[in-house]
């Protein structure tokens, strides 16, 4: 049972001081003391052990009659007796009340050798005339474990905050009625408002969002899912809208009650104008093809447009699918469409030409037009068609 140095005794016996209480000493009196949940004994100034209650035994692992008679500083750790003794003696000296929770790292010592954490609390009392103390010792291990458990969570909390802090999306963190409870540096840059600024302020307010479905739908999907994902519109301070990819997750209390939602928000602007650009231009090409389509296809002869160095299919209008004898699919290069469908070019002579000899393919390599160029198209069916090849370039 840990005391106090004597510097602690003095300055607690001048600010505290204590008078001892009188007890008489009934035979009974260990069992009054088994009323207690917690585990008490009484000591002599010799440090002897006069009076144990059943939750004494309990803790230590020791019956009474191993305990009385004894000197408490065997309930200790070896390396605090010595020290522990001069405490006790110091105590005596200016006894007074110290109450449990006094912030002291205490510890017991069990009869099998298992150290554990306690909280002690002092009270001198005179027994039978003689100045006694009455000490009640609190196994405090699930308490300790306890604290241990908050502060790595605190701590894994704090390393947590300040990566949240350093993100580059913006991160924030709303109660249950949307009021703004943090704000990350990538949320000040992405919006123009500083943390200050937005603390306790009205998210969908602030922001002037644009819900993809109505706000009451979002909150019912969150209490409901836990989660919800989409693209949302926000209104930066400047005035500018951004579009952003946005991911909240419904935070839950022990209770199962909502505390807080958190908002993670990727500016999507820029890929989305892109995206629209590319779109427009596909819409728009794809209306120039489909005309020229038309017009290829009311030609008499064989015309069809390519692009890249192995001459890839852009289209071809009825006559070249005649002409070939197959279909010749688009952005198929022209060598592999001539395999795939056994058609080979040959010269006058019948003999297969070179690919780099193919009047298309030749245009492309030399980068020059080719007119009135002469080759015999062998189809798939095995009949031969002599064909007059002009190959123009063009830039599109």
């Amino acid at each position: 049972m840990p005391m106090p140095d004597k510097r602690e005794v003095q300055k607690g016996h001048a600010s505290h001081p204590t008078a001892p209480m009188q007890i008489s000493a009934p035979a009974d009196l260990a069992q009054l003391l088994n009323i207690s949940p917690d585990a008490l004994m009484i000591i002599d100034q010799a440090g002897t052990i006069v009076i144990v209650n059943e939750q004494m035994e309990a803790l230590f692992g020791y019956p009474r009659a191993e305990l009385l008679g004894q000197s408490l500083e065997m309930l200790l750790p070896q390396r605090f007796r010595e020290i522990h003794t001069v405490h006790r003696q110091h105590y005596f000296a200016v006894p007074r009340t110290r109450p449990m929770g006094a912030s002291l790292q205490l510890f017991g010592r069990r009869k099998d050798g298992t150290e554990f954490p306690v909280d002690i609390s002092l009270k001198p009392v005179l027994l039978n005339e003689a100045l006694h103390v009455l000490g009640a010792i609190r196994d405090v291990t699930q308490q300790r474990l306890a604290e241990r458990k908050r502060h790595q969570q605190l701590q894994q909390f704090r390393l947590q905050a300040e990566l949240i802090r350093h993100a580059h999306d913006a991160i924030l963190v709303r109660d249950p009625i949307n009021r703004v409870l943090s704000w990350n540096r990538g949320a000040e840059k992405l919006y123009g408002w500083t943390e200050q600024e937005v603390l306790g302020r009205i998210t969908h307010s602030l922001l002037k969002v644009c819900y993809p479905i109505s706000l009451s739908t979002l909150d019912t999907v969150l209490e409901h899912e836990g989660q919800w994902e989409g693209e949302l519109v926000h209104t930066c301070r400047d005035g500018n809208e951004v579009i952003v990819e946005s991911r909240q997750v419904l935070v839950r209390d022990e209770a199962g009650q909502p505390l807080a939602i958190l908002e993670i928000n990727r500016d999507i602007s820029e890929r989305r104008r892109k995206a629209q650009a590319e779109q427009t231009a596909y819409t728009e090409t794809s209306g120039q093809l489909a005309f020229l389509q038309e017009v290829l296809d009311a030609l008499p002869s064989s015309v069809y447009l390519v692009y890249g160095s192995d001459a890839r299919l852009i289209l071809a209008n009825r006559v070249a699918s005649r002409v070939w004898g197959a279909h010749w699919e688009v952005d198929q290069p022209m060598q592999e469409f001539l395999a795939d469908n056994g058609i080979e070019i040959v010269d006058g002579q019948g003999r297969p030409l070179a690919p780099s000899k193919l009047a298309t393919l030749q245009a492309i390599q030399l980068g020059e037009a080719v007119a009135q160029y002469q080759e015999t198209i062998r189809r798939p069916d095995g009949s031969n068609l002599p064909v007059l090849v002009n190959a123009v370039l063009r830039n599109l």
